[in-house]
């Protein structure tokens, strides 16, 4: 038998994880020095490979550690300032963590290896990641543990489905007095809870026919996180092979003599950056919103840094993300879900705010890296599997490629998506695993859209009732939370904790380009881009909306729907007995096909 962790794809969880990211203290103005020109994405002969992560190396090139390359492995990528590949170097493993030592040497790890390379990638030493220990002690370990953990697991499932077939139960029943309103509660709340049975069986399933522990999984749980070289040492950040956490073990240039410097430390979302300025090991602790300065055997000296998006510390959910040392001391940070990067002093003080990277909501990997003698600051977009380039504004075209697609797309498709928009009907289309329940949240999320021509965007339920008592701004996240809640446990609670489910968000939206004759557009909450549509225009007031989280190659991955133009206005008012709405629209421009 083989034994996994069973997948449980809970789509709601990224949700309220945005959620949760944007919520944070308004940052002051910051003048940024660096603007983003352009990107660098990784292929192999046009082909687009996975960015694992990258860092400029001694020859200022951008050494990209990289997965879809090798069939049994990954490579190291190498690519120019200017984009050009200038070599691909075959790994025996994935990688996943990369730095340059002083003299030159380069050291990879992943997946329970660890390699050193010459300066011209030549591989000359492998190894076992150290914090595997003995493999076969491990094996019986874990196979103990998955023979528990099963047992465990089936109970869970026995009680899991018992309760969903009792609600389903109780839910089939309809009461004599119910409203139509409370009917389609009902019966979206029936969708969610069939959906999750199913798949909860399905889970038992493949839980009942496993049991095998082999060398893969000990090389997941060999997952390295951060990697960091001195003129001596080499620190490699990496998953607890018992319980939770990371360890950071210290080796010598042979990988010889590991020793775990540093346990427990907590990190988010599976990220812990480690670097080294040459004398301190210095951790991105993105839980405690710090930088934190170790000494070579693993004893916290100090930190810098708190929880307020300014020139004081860090906003989101928990950054900074990424760290990368200069050659003078100083630090620079990279802020996951907002894109920031800031250069710090070693007392933790602002030198100066570099500028921001376009990167998608989430708590993310977002390497960063800095050319001295260009002067440019590199940021990866782990979505987009690409590294951002940043130059200095005086060296930045007036107008970017990325930012000419936009306002081409707004003159020539986007003027045509003004007014207030509600759900029609939801396209049949295949579905994602795990995305299954995403058309209710959108339903409750996005049934509801008024675009004006500023770029302000309100969004909420469909039927939404935006007039004088709507719920306002100062409530948008409660206001969108409780529209999910109300979907999944039909609760209507006032308040702040769980608000009514017809309650306003105002948000942002902003053209993207435009691409066989459809529109991409992506919302902006607190400067994250999240939740995207391509719109096909069927006619004047009908349209095809495919919704996407960041990437609009990803566009219908969270449902497709037909949405209706109702009115031409996008004021934020109740459009019930709006003179503008549906009839009205046919003083919309007859060039729009």
């Amino acid at each position: 038998m083989k034994w996994v962790r069973p997948f449980v794809p809970y789509g709601f969880a990224v949700i309220l994880g945005f959620l949760t990211s944007t919520t944070n203290v308004h940052a002051v103005d910051l003048v940024p020095s660096h603007k983003q020109s352009r990107y660098i994405a990784p292929a192999i002969d046009g082909r687009p490979v996975k960015l694992q992560t990258f860092c400029v190396g001694s020859d200022k090139n951008l050494w990209m550690c990289c997965s879809g390359v090798e069939a049994n492995g990954g490579s190291i990528l190498v690519y120019s300032a200017e984009g050009e590949l200038k070599k691909n170097i075959p790994l025996t493993f994935l990688p996943q963590a990369l730095n340059i030592a002083p003299n030159g040497s380069i050291f990879v790890a992943g997946m329970g290896k660890v390699a050193r390379l010459s300066p011209d990638g030549e591989v000359e030493e492998t190894r076992d990641l150290p914090g595997l220990g003995n493999k076969e002690e491990l094996l019986k370990k874990l196979k103990k543990q998955a023979e528990e953990n099963q047992k465990q697991l089936a109970e869970t499932y026995k009680t899991q489905l018992e309760n969903l077939r009792k609600q389903l139960e109780k839910l089939e029943k309809a009461p004599e007095d119910e409203t139509e309103k409370a009917k389609e509660r009902r019966e979206r709340r029936i969708r969610i809870l069939t959906q999750s049975l199913e798949q909860a069986e399905a889970n038992q399933q493949v839980m009942e026919q496993s049991i095998q522990v082999d060398d893969y999984m000990l090389s997941r749980m060999g997952t390295c996180t951060g990697l960091a070289a001195t003129s001596e040492d080499i620190y490699i950040s990496c998953t607890k092979s018992e319980g939770y956490g990371y360890d950071v073990w210290r080796l010598n240039h042979e990988l010889d003599d590991p020793k775990v410097v540093i346990q427990d430390l907590g990190g988010c979302c599976g990220q812990l950056d480690i670097q080294s300025d040459g004398v301190h090991l210095i951790v991105a602790e993105n839980t405690k919103f710090e930088v934190g300065y170790y000494d070579r055997d693993g004893k916290r000296l100090h930190g810098w840094g708190k929880r307020v998006r300014n020139d004081e510390g860090f906003g989101s959910c928990c950054n900074p993300m990424n760290v990368r040392c200069c050659d003078n001391g100083d630090v620079l940070t990279a802020e996951s879900s907002i894109g920031h990067i800031k250069r710090f002093n070693p007392k933790g003080e602002l030198v100066a705010f570099i500028g921001t990277a376009k990167v998608a909501g989430g708590c993310k990997h977002v390497a960063i890296g800095f050319d001295s003698e260009k002067n440019y600051h590199y940021m990866m977009n782990e979505d987009r599997s690409h590294v951002a380039v940043l130059v200095p504004k005086e060296l930045a075209p007036a107008e970017t490629e990325d930012e000419k697609m936009a306002r081409e797309a707004m003159e020539s498709k986007g003027k045509y998506l003004f007014g207030t928009w509600e759900l029609k009907e939801t396209v049949k289309t295949e579905t994602q695993p795990g995305f299954e329940s995403m058309g209710d949240y959108i339903t409750s999320g996005f049934g509801h859209l008024e675009f004006a021509p500023d770029g302000k965007l309100i969004k909420g339920p469909k039927g939404l009732k935006s007039g004088a008592n709507a719920t306002t701004s100062t409530s948008v996240e409660p206001s969108l939370l409780g529209a999910l809640f109300s979907t999944i446990t039909g609760a209507t609670v006032d308040g702040g904790t769980i608000a009514p489910a017809a309650a306003i968000m105002e948000s942002e939206w902003r053209a993207m380009h435009v691409k066989d004759d459809k529109l991409s557009v992506v919302t902006v909450d607190s400067e994250v881009e999240a939740f995207g549509m391509t719109v096909e225009f069927l006619d004047n007031d009908e349209a095809k909306f495919a919704f996407f989280y960041s990437d609009p190659s990803q566009a219908g991955t969270y449902g497709t729907f037909i949405f209706k133009r109702v009115s031409l206005e996008a004021c934020g008012k109740d459009c019930s007995d709006c003179a503008q709405k549906a009839g009205a629209t046919e003083k919309a421009s007859t060039e729009n096909p």
